[in-house]
């Protein structure tokens, strides 16, 4: 089972550990000493190591119906401060969540995380990134196995410039979700823009053996990867793969008529809307693309004439994404 040690997790928590920091991050490493000191003992976790510890994080995911009421009614209050408070309301918020953790019978032990979640939220949108990031770094603390944790650190340091923290978090955020959809989809988005490829791809590889309709988001994605590396035949194929195991899926056809509609296959792009029509009829985005396509092909007609019939495009790469597959 995957578990995680100090210095695996160096680069995520690297704003809050050491004597070398700069003067920016100092400050934050300070403010998350006084913020240790005010928050009680019951938060102050480790990350899980041993199978036992595990088994039990995973479990703490399951939440009674006590538990999510008594989650809801913290969330309603805390929003009250946000947004009928007067100037300084992110202080009174803060100290109502701290109140909150530190009496058990208002919340469980094991939903303090969503507490933590809230706080960090609330830090991010009134610009307070130093202490958003340390309570980020306590949900991740508190619940590991819950994906959203990770996702909101890493989106926040990628929004700050902070890439190499962003992709510590992800990397470690993936080491515990390893087949979580939205952790997968913005390491790949994250590897590709820091120029690691290959590292991308290597995301992808660990899906080979879970089920398509569980993993289909995350290689639509892959292949619009490769479509934005300038591998249109990869990209092709791995859609007709996808049309042709999981017909039914709306995004699938639009994202391959997208494709064949920005290298200017019109016809192939009008054939894929077409078929994704026949698949899934109420798929709204399709049918707005079939306007915008038909629209086009037939101006394209009237500047250049029809087609000869049975005649060949030159400029065609391949088959499309709805194209039989080559003996």
């Amino acid at each position: 089972p995957p578990c995680l040690s100090d210095a695996d997790s160096e680069d995520s928590t690297a704003s809050l550990s050491g004597e070398d920091l700069n003067p920016k991050r100092r400050a934050r490493a300070l403010g998350a000493s006084e913020l240790d000191k005010l928050l009680p003992a019951s938060v102050h976790q480790s990350i899980p190591s041993t199978p036992a510890d595990i088994a039990a994080k995973r479990q703490e995911l399951v939440e009674s119906p006590t538990s999510k009421t008594l989650v809801k009614d913290f969330m309603r209050r805390l929003k009250e401060f946000e947004r009928h408070g007067p100037r300084g309301a992110f202080s009174q918020a803060r100290r109502f969540a701290l109140e909150m953790l530190g009496s058990p019978a208002a919340i469980p032990g094991k939903v303090f995380w969503r507490v933590c979640m809230e706080v960090a939220d609330l830090a991010k949108r009134e610009n307070r990134v130093e202490e958003a990031a340390y309570w980020f770094h306590k949900v991740n603390q508190l619940q590991p196995f819950a994906s959203q944790g990770w996702l909101e650190h890493a989106k926040m340091e990628e929004e700050c410039g902070r890439l190499d923290v962003c992709r510590g978090i992800l990397h470690t955020g993936l080491r515990f979700c390893p087949y979580n959809e939205s952790l997968l989809v913005k390491g790949i988005k994250h590897q590709e823009q820091t120029g690691d490829p290959e590292a991308a791809r290597a995301l992808l590889a660990r899906l080979k053996h879970v089920r398509l309709e569980k993993s289909w988001k995350t290689i639509l994605e892959g292949a619009l990867f490769e479509a934005r590396a300038g591998h249109l035949g990869v990209a092709r194929n791995v859609l007709r793969y996808l049309i042709k195991n999981i017909p039914r899926h709306g995004p699938i056809y639009h994202e391959a008529y997208k494709l064949e509609e920005k290298c200017e296959q019109f016809p192939r792009a009008a054939d894929i809307v077409e078929k994704g029509l026949v698949a899934n009829p109420r798929y709204g985005p399709l049918w707005f693309g079939a306007f915008r396509l038909y629209e086009r092909v037939a101006l394209q007609e009237q500047l250049e004439g029809p087609p000869r019939s049975g005649a060949a495009d030159p400029a065609a790469p391949g088959p499309s994404a709805v194209d039989p597959a080559p003996a």
